[in-house]
């Protein structure tokens, strides 16, 4: 499907590999949330307070993880102007 114009921006390779490379972090996080999740459920009822003790850590990881994948998205907003304002814009870096 085509939208009828072309976006040229340009952004350099660093910016775009640090942000590939924290949502892939971020997601690896997501996956160890749902398996904490998953073995708080199937843990026995002696193990069940030290499984939740766990999950509640890797939602903090997941949290502190997504955080710093944002902040590398609103960088790259701010260089490059809001989802409207991006046609034919060059970053300056």
């Amino acid at each position: 499907m085509s939208t009828g114009y072309t976006v040229g921006i340009h952004i350099r390779r660093d910016v775009v590999d640090r942000l590939i490379e924290l949502y892939c972090d971020w997601r690896t996080v997501c996956a160890e949330v749902q398996a904490a999740y998953e073995r708080f459920l199937d843990a026995s009822p002696g193990d069940q307070a030290m499984a939740f003790a766990a999950y509640g850590a890797a939602l903090d990881r997941e949290q502190c993880t997504s955080d710093a994948y944002a902040r590398q998205v609103r960088v790259v907003e701010a260089r490059c102007g809001a989802a409207g304002e991006r046609d034919s814009v060059t970053c300056p870096w």
